[in-house]
């Protein structure tokens, strides 16, 4: 027993690998860091790291505000921050969909975190920017947090795909977009993304985290 807490306990001065692999975008690794389990890529939190923080902070308010959702939609899932955030810190039975892209991912997730297919989670393989056009079901919540490691996924500043946004969720919804705003490139995408979400939205609320994260909250 002691034994299998000693990564735990060391990771608190240094994090300690459990594995690696090779996903779509580049290395992941499964490590932990100051007592948690979290998976990296090369340049960035994927989840239950410095990503669970930002993803805290957006989910929060809106939760508050629309109570216990029915449903969610979640487009890049990684490995389940939103989906533990939501179902467990928030005691919500929801049903979940989601969709991402990198199989290393989804088999991580699921070994490391729990999180399989089941009547409660759903888990599509694919595209989010494509497959987001495909779906017919509105959400209560939408949440996309779609990065190639620490770039936004090409796509997501898109008229069509804020359309396509606007068409999944429910009356009286919410839309969490996470964006990361830390050298001009990457800001002007957060600028557009927020610009088109003020033309397609009546209400968007932005919500700054860890420095270099930008979560538009629209509805």
């Amino acid at each position: 027993m002691f034994r299998a807490l000693i990564p735990r306990l060391m990771s608190f001065r240094t994090p300690y690998p459990i594995e690696r692999c090779e996903g779509l975008f580049g290395p992941l690794e499964v490590c932990w860091e100051r007592g948690r389990k979290v998976i990296n890529s090369a340049h960035a939190n994927q989840s239950y790291g410095a990503l669970h923080g930002v993803l805290r902070a957006a989910l929060r308010p809106a939760l508050r505000e629309i109570g216990a959702p029915h449903s969610v939609l979640l487009l890049g899932m990684g490995g389940g921050s939103a989906v533990r955030i939501i179902s467990r810190e928030h005691g919500m039975p929801n049903r979940f969909l989601a969709v991402e892209l990198d199989p290393a991912m989804i088999d991580l997730a699921a070994r490391h975190f729990g999180m399989h297919n089941d009547d409660q989670l759903q888990v599509m393989q694919g595209d989010a920017i494509i497959l987001v056009h495909t779906i017919r079901e509105r959400f209560d919540l939408v949440v996309v947090d779609l990065f190639a490691d620490s770039e936004p996924a090409q796509g997501g500043a898109t008229s069509g795909f804020i359309h396509a946004l606007r068409d999944r969720l429910a009356e009286g919804g919410r839309i969490c977009f996470n964006t990361m705003a830390y050298n001009a490139r990457t800001k002007e995408h957060a600028e557009r993304v927020h610009r088109l979400l003020r033309r397609t939205f009546l209400h968007v609320r932005v919500i700054e985290a860890e420095g270099v994260n930008k979560v538009f909250v629209a509805h």
